[in-house]
């Protein structure tokens, strides 16, 4: 017998390393895949985007490798957040970038470029959103 699959996706905890953000982002496109959710446009894309950080940091691109790892888990960190805030908004605190990018998701006519457009747009408008915020446990330590 197979197990359905739920409406939402699974809570995604905090990550750490490309290896782990590449991980979460992947059960997030396998749900969405299954759910024929639009909210996995974006996450294909970001997996893609981790993935070449990953392989330019081992190859030697970055200064400090390991930074750049730590720094991705970070920014996969706050997306997979906004996930859980946009399913779970009983649980969790959806930034007002992050609304912005999956109010598309309610219109059936927006195209799949507006989804992943809308995702690039906010993360830098919610690191932002962090340093209005200033130091405080919302802002981790990357170096």
């Amino acid at each position: 017998m197979q197990v359905p699959i739920p409406d939402i996706p699974p809570e995604f905890p905090p990550v750490t390393t490309f290896d782990t953000a590449a991980a979460e982002l992947q059960t997030l496109i396998d749900w969405a895949k299954e759910k024929e959710h639009r909210v996995g446009y974006f996450a294909a894309v970001y997996k893609r985007v981790t993935l070449a950080l990953k392989e330019a940091a081992a190859a030697g691109q970055f200064e400090d490798g390991e930074r750049m790892s730590r720094l991705a888990g970070i920014f996969a960190t706050r997306y997979l957040a906004a996930v859980n805030g946009f399913f779970r908004p009983d649980q969790f605190t959806l930034t007002e970038s992050w609304r912005a990018a999956f109010e598309p998701f309610e219109n059936a006519g927006a195209a799949i470029v507006q989804h992943i457009q809308a995702g690039i747009n906010a993360g830098p408008t919610g690191v932002a959103e962090l340093l209005r915020a200033g130091p405080g446990p919302v802002v981790p330590e990357v170096v």
